[in-house]
């Protein structure tokens, strides 16, 4: 309560009880590029052309370099009979534009937009006009959405996917890029077949610097603010 007297509160609604903590398994992830290596630092690892290079420009996923890709990832067992929340900065640019940055969670296979046999890819599309591509196993989800953004215009920014299991057969991605929402897409049954979660940097005839700064993993368990 503020010395006016009024009571500030936000409410995620996809939770009942807003106060509630939720399990969702395997430790959070939380890692920014001013902690160090995310290899050292916090459990990650790397795959392909991935490296850290130091507190300004974080973990380079891809040089701008045709035919290149990278991959900072973790090996957790979270359990997506939950809502899970996902978060990352980024910064993509500095080449001849392409290709892009996934976000992946639930598979057991690293992923570079579609080229995945299992979990959820959502991809940030710099070629394609811009959009966001939402992958289940491989295959895309029958929606692309505008971004009304160029990606790859070397500024920062925060991705955000909220995941919300409803049932066995029914879950859904929502995804923001810097607070703003952009779509919200039902990916049918929960992803259950890998402990793969992370981010990759892709680059096929074309390139960009794919670079990620923070990554995120945690319950989105809503919160309450009261100011004093």
């Amino acid at each position: 309560m503020n010395n006016t007297g009024q009571v500030s509160a936000q409410v995620d609604l996809i939770h009942s009880s807003p106060l509630a903590n939720q399990n969702i398994g395997d430790t959070p992830i939380k890692w920014d590029s001013c902690m160090g290596d995310p290899t050292a630092v916090a459990e990650g690892n790397f795959d392909g052309a991935a490296y850290y290079a130091n507190a300004n420009q974080g973990v380079v996923l891809t040089e701008a370099t045709d035919n290149t890709k990278g991959y900072l990832y973790w090996d957790k067992s979270f359990d997506y009979t939950k809502n899970i929340y996902i978060s990352g900065t980024f910064n993509s640019g500095l080449g001849n534009g392409a290709d892009g940055i996934t976000i992946f969670f639930g598979t057991d296979e690293l992923t570079s937009d579609d080229d995945e046999t299992n979990g959820v890819a959502v991809f940030f599309d710099e070629f394609n006009d811009d959009v966001v591509k939402v992958f289940k196993n491989g295959s895309l989800i029958d929606v692309q959405v505008y971004t009304n953004l160029v990606l790859d215009n070397v500024q920062c920014r925060k991705y955000e996917i909220i995941y919300e299991y409803v049932n066995p057969l029914s879950s859904f991605v929502q995804v923001q890029i810097n607070n703003v929402f952009v779509c919200r897409v039902d990916v049918g049954s929960y992803p259950d077949t890998g402990s793969y979660i992370g981010v990759s940097g892709y680059c096929g005839g074309q390139n960009n610097i794919h670079q990620c700064k923070s990554f995120e993993v945690k319950s989105a368990t809503p919160w309450l603010a009261i100011n004093k």
